[in-house]
This record gives C-alpha cells, sequence and structure tokens, in this order.
C-alpha cells in the first residue's frame, strides 16, 4: 500500500475490510495532475505460505457496471 501512497497524488484510502478470503482495500489517487481520479481495489490473499495481491483500478464518475467488474476481477484471486 505504501508504493501507491507513494506513487499517487491526492492519495485517500477510503476502506478495508477482512474476511475469510483476505483483506480488500479501497483507495483513490491520481497518477499525475492532469489525470482523472481513479478508485482502486486491491486484494491480498495469502494461501499456505504464498501471497496474491490483485489490484483493479477504475474513473470515479465511471459506470457503477465498470466498478462492479474491477472488484470482480481482483477478487478472482480466490479461485486459484
Amino acid at each position: 500500500m505504501e508504493s501507491h501512497r507513494q506513487a499517487l497524488q491526492n492519495f485517500e484510502e477510503l476502506d478495508q475490510t477482512e474476511d475469510e478470503e483476505g483483506v480488500t482495500t479501497f483507495f483513490q489517487g491520481k497518477r499525475a495532475a492532469g489525470e482523472p481520479l481513479l478508485k482502486f481495489v486491491q486484494k491480498i490473499i495469502i494461501k499456505e505460505k504464498m501471497a496474491f495481491i490483485g489490484t483493479a483500478s477504475f474513473i470515479v464518475n465511471e459506470d457503477i457496471q465498470v466498478a462492479k467488474e474491477a472488484q470482480e476481477i481482483a477478487r478472482s484471486l480466490k479461485n486459484l
């Protein structure tokens, strides 16, 4: 998470939840001042002795279906 905090302008952590699958974090920021604000969803899953991290992003005011698909991409790690 620290690398995202350093790389993104206007970084803001929005939410973090933990469940039996792992940790899901939502955050937002811009890659550069002139670019749109992006929202990110990151899922971290630990299986045996390995960690898997999936991150997806979308423009904040994007269609709700795009946001749902981004979340599903990050959560798809549970199927590994």
